[in-house]
């Protein structure tokens, strides 16, 4: 497995790593021993969350790594914005992870300057995790967030030793916002959602173009030890891509960016109350979670919402990569609105 710096933590951590969302898909015994299997194979960078499974991915990785904490780096993260409530998150992961000390904790989602701001002030939570480094809760202070221009500005407050930043063939805005100011910084680069969560063909393609980057690791979901291999194997030999390669995904590209949602969160809201963000990513929710876990959040609702769109003529939704927000709304309703009104997962709809 090729091995990566990451960033001034001086971390050397394999250029595959693991997500920790789809692991839920497998049972807890599965889900230890793919973790396991990946450490077998040389995966040594483990990301996970308080708010994945409601804390049940912390649980699966803190039982994989029993009698294993040498051989690998574990990073976690919390939505909290607050100095106490970031110091209680951090004593929860420590205690479901079952260690003494964290590798790298995450402000988690952080979407605007604003709530950067918010995190970073006196009582934010950033004073939180540096008080917790203080005390040896954490090694490494880090962010999160799907916008590149945000992690930037976190990066030249000089507080962060590490990223976590949403990036790959199409929505590729981190190379020219993040990476250079994060190489300026000797920040680490950590990379989520590199297959556009599961919607994109050939994985070994999407992972061999994101390693001609100056990243550290890549958090690649993984719920399958067929999974864990096939992902190893690219890492082991990060070839770089031939010419018929790049075509294809300079063509994927061309394809995608019509209808890829790149979750920068700067639409404004429908004024008819339609949830364009939640159901701009539906597709990406039903490979992640599957029918049965968006029926129980409230899918069917979210579906009847987009009546509003067929007589509107006019979308109010400003979308800064210009997607067709009322053509993809109808489409989705088009999808996936014969399946929910004739399925129950005993659901009352009354």
């Amino acid at each position: 497995m090729q091995m990566r710096r990451l960033g001034r933590t001086g971390l050397e951590v394999s250029a595959i790593g693991c997500g920790g969302i789809p692991i839920f898909r497998a049972s807890k015994s599965e889900a230890v021993k793919v973790i396991r299997h990946a450490m077998d194979k040389g995966i040594n960078y483990f990301d996970t969350a308080r708010g994945y499974l409601s804390g049940g991915s912390e649980e699966r990785f803190g039982e994989a790594i029993k009698g294993r904490r040498h051989e690998c780096y574990i990073a976690s993260k919390s939505t909290t914005r607050t100095r106490d409530d970031m110091l209680k998150d951090i004593d929860a992961s420590l205690k479901t992870l079952r260690m003494d000390m964290i590798d790298v904790y995450m402000c988690h989602h952080v979407i605007s300057p604003e709530e950067l701001g918010a995190v970073m002030k006196p009582g934010g939570a950033i004073e939180g995790l540096k008080e917790a480094q203080a005390a040896g809760k954490i090694r490494y202070i880090g962010v999160t967030g799907h916008r590149p221009e945000v992690l930037a500005k976190a990066c030249k407050t000089g507080e962060i030793d590490a990223l976590l930043v949403t990036f790959n063939f199409v929505n590729d805005g981190a190379a020219t916002k993040l990476l250079p100011v994060a190489r300026e910084m000797d920040v680490g680069v950590t990379v989520m959602k590199p297959i556009g969560g599961s919607l994109f063909q050939h994985p070994d393609l999407c992972l061999r173009w994101l390693l001609q980057y100056d990243i550290s690791t890549i958090c690649v979901g993984m719920w399958k030890e067929s999974e864990v291999d096939q992902n190893v194997l690219v890492g082991e030999n990060p070839a770089p891509l031939n010419g018929e390669e790049s075509e294809w995904l300079e063509d994927e590209k061309r394809r995608w960016d019509r209808v890829y949602c790149r979750l920068c969160y700067t639409c404004n809201p429908c004024e008819e109350g339609v949830p364009v963000r939640d159901l701009m990513i539906a597709d990406l929710n039903y490979r992640r979670f599957g029918l049965k876990m968006m029926m129980e959040q409230g899918f069917d609702k979210k579906i009847e919402k987009i009546e509003s769109c067929i007589e509107c003529d006019d979308c109010s939704v400003t979308c800064a990569y210009e997607l067709p927000i009322r053509d993809l709304m109808l489409n989705v309703r088009k999808t996936y609105a014969p399946i929910v009104m004739t399925t129950n997962f005993g659901i009352n709809r009354i």
